[in-house]
């Protein structure tokens, strides 16, 4: 493909993302990020990694609810079968980078970093910073790797959605189930007061959606709590404490993230407990 018929299609690209920024009101830097983002999904779903890489965290909610969902800056993943030293892994992620693509995005393949970090203040990981570039607009988005965690029942497949008329694709996931695992286990180790209010959110969430297995719920708890080393009991005393309330950090969180709720964070314990105390109390 000739430079002229790049440039072409990368001013074309950004024109009609410019437009579906206007269209929904969405600021234009969170459409480029999204582009990005969804351009090496794509990209890792055609290449031979793409069951080692097991796409977790905000980005799913996005999978799940479209322009709608609470914004996400990072791709998070679990890493299955790869090198977690950050010269090793370096290869595998420019040879992601690698697969073409005509959708007018450019990664700067020559100079990203990969440097080891601590996931969720315990497992070691890997943070990936990268650059796109799509026509004169340089678009910088992070990626973090994590190991050692289990997925119950196992990965899913789902569609990635599109910004513009490109091929559709699938992506390897966590499942739902393991998603609300993982949040009350972290909301359980870092504790009430200390945890993210965006565990809250998310948890609270999910757990309004019926279609969630019990059975699975049951055994991603299990095996995530048991797999970090993590008591079920401290789960269950965490949902019975009333005492505590974050509703200033709760606000806050949602004009941050321009977020509209009209519930208190005493209502989203509520639904938190209502859901899963009894599934504890079960096992």
């Amino acid at each position: 493909m000739s430079p002229s018929t790049i440039t072409n299609r990368a001013a074309s690209v950004r024109a009609r993302l410019l437009n579906l920024s206007r269209e929904h009101d969405i600021d234009f830097n969170r459409i480029l990020l999204l582009y990005a983002q969804e351009r090496f999904l794509y990209r890792l779903s055609r290449s031979k990694l793409k069951a080692n890489l097991i796409l977790k965290g905000g980005i799913l909610f996005y999978i799940r609810d479209g322009l709608s969902a609470r914004p996400t800056r990072d791709i998070d993943f679990l890493g299955l079968k790869v090198p977690n030293a950050p010269d090793d892994f370096a290869p595998y992620l420019r040879e992601i980078l690698a697969v073409e693509s005509d959708d007018g995005l450019e990664f700067d393949i020559e100079n990203l970093s990969v440097e080891r970090i601590v996931v969720d203040a315990k497992y070691e990981g890997l943070r990936i910073k990268l650059r796109a570039r799509l026509e004169q607009a340089v678009i910088p988005f992070q990626i973090d790797v994590g190991f050692g965690d289990v997925i119950v029942p196992r990965p899913v497949k789902l569609d990635f959605p599109i910004l513009l008329a490109e091929e559709r694709f699938k992506i390897p996931a966590y499942s739902w189930e393991s998603v609300v695992a993982e949040k009350l286990e972290a909301i359980v180790r870092f504790g009430a007061l200390t945890s993210r209010m965006k565990d809250f959110y998310d948890l609270a969430f999910l757990l309004r959606d019926r279609k969630l297995s019990k059975q699975n719920l049951e055994r991603a708890i299990f095996g995530t709590f048991r797999n970090r080393g993590t008591s079920l009991e401290a789960a269950v005393e965490l949902l019975s404490d009333r005492s505590f309330s974050k509703e200033i950090s709760w606000r806050a969180f949602l004009r941050k993230n321009r977020l509209q709720s009209s519930e208190s964070f005493a209502d989203v314990m509520e639904v938190i407990s209502s859901r899963l105390k009894p599934i504890l109390l079960n096992m």
